[in-house]
C-alpha cells in the first residue's frame, strides 16, 4: 500500500492549473498521477499531435514537471501545501514522513517494474503474430517510405520499439492519419525504432545517426544508408545515445 498524503483530485486540480498558466492545458483533463512520464494533446494541437508531457510523484509531498515539447521547455511543479495546518506542515519535515515517502518510493518503482515486464513480454507476443504490412499503407505512402519491419493490425502500423539488446519492449501504433500511441503499460525509457543497427559488427567505420522519427530517421536512412535510430521523441535523444554509445563504444555517432 503506498504512502500519499494527499488526494488524487487535489493534485490533479494544481497540475492542471499550473499547465493552464503555461499556455499548454490538455484537450482531455485526465492525469495520470503514478510517477511516470505521459505524453498529452494540449488544446492547441492537431488530433495526432502530443506535444505536452507531465510526470507527477504521488509519494510525500507530491512534485514533478510539465513539459512543452514543441519549444523543449520544461517547468518544475511542487504541491502548494498553502492550505495545511501548522500540525501538518511540521509533520512533513519529520524523520518518520520522510522513511515513510522513501518506502512507498521504492514500493511504486517496484510495482512499476513488474507493470513494465509483463507489457514488454505482451508487446512482442502480439507483435509476432502479426503481419506484414502492405506497401501501400497510407502513412507509408503519405510519408513515402517503404516498410522497415513494420507490420498491421486493423489497419494500424505496428512498429517494434526494442532495447540495445534488439528484444522488443513496445509497439508503437499509427493510424493511417499519422495518430501515433504506444503500447499500454509497456516500458518508455531506452527503448528505440532502428535500421541496419544489427549491421555494424566488423565496421567501426560506420558512422550511426540519431533522430526523433520513426518516419524521418526511416527517410534519412533512404538517403544516406547509415546505421538509424529513432529516439521517439527529442528529449531522449542524449539518452538513447549514451545507451548506444555505452555498447558500440569504437562507431561514430
Amino acid at each position: 500500500m503506498f504512502f500519499q498524503q494527499f488526494d488524487d483530485w487535489e493534485i490533479e486540480r494544481q497540475v492542471l492549473e499550473f499547465m493552464r498558466q503555461l499556455g499548454i492545458e490538455p484537450y482531455e483533463e485526465r492525469l495520470q498521477i503514478d510517477g511516470e512520464l505521459h505524453r498529452y494533446r494540449t488544446k492547441h494541437d492537431k488530433a495526432s499531435e502530443t506535444s505536452g508531457a507531465y510526470c507527477i510523484h504521488p509519494d510525500g509531498i507530491p512534485a514533478g514537471f510539465v513539459q512543452d515539447w514543441r519549444t523543449d521547455e520544461k517547468s518544475k511543479w511542487k504541491f502548494d501545501t498553502g492550505g495545511c495546518s501548522n500540525e501538518q506542515l511540521e509533520y512533513f519535515k519529520s524523520k518518520e514522513f520522510k522513511q515513510k515517502t522513501e518506502q512507498a518510493q521504492k514500493e511504486r518503482n517496484e510495482a512499476n517494474r513488474i507493470k513494465h515486464a509483463r507489457a514488454a513480454e505482451q508487446a512482442k507476443q502480439i507483435f509476432e503474430q502479426l503481419k506484414t504490412a502492405p506497401e501501400n499503407h497510407p502513412y507509408l505512402i503519405k510519408k513515402k517510405i517503404y516498410n522497415y519491419g513494420f507490420r498491421i493490425q486493423e489497419n494500424k502500423l505496428a512498429v517494434p520499439l526494442r532495447n540495445i539488446d534488439g528484444i522488443i519492449q513496445s509497439i508503437q501504433w499509427i493510424e493511417p492519419d499519422g495518430t501515433k500511441r504506444f503500447q499500454l503499460d509497456a516500458p518508455t525509457e531506452g527503448v528505440f525504432f532502428s535500421i541496419a543497427l544489427d549491421t555494424l559488427a566488423g565496421h567501426p567505420e560506420q558512422t550511426i545517426l540519431i533522430g526523433e522519427g520513426v518516419a524521418t530517421m526511416a527517410k534519412v536512412y533512404e538517403l544516406t544508408g547509415l546505421p538509424c535510430v529513432a529516439a521517439l521523441n527529442c528529449t531522449r535523444l542524449s539518452a538513447i545515445s549514451e545507451i548506444i554509445r555505452k555498447k558500440i563504444p569504437e562507431n561514430k555517432i
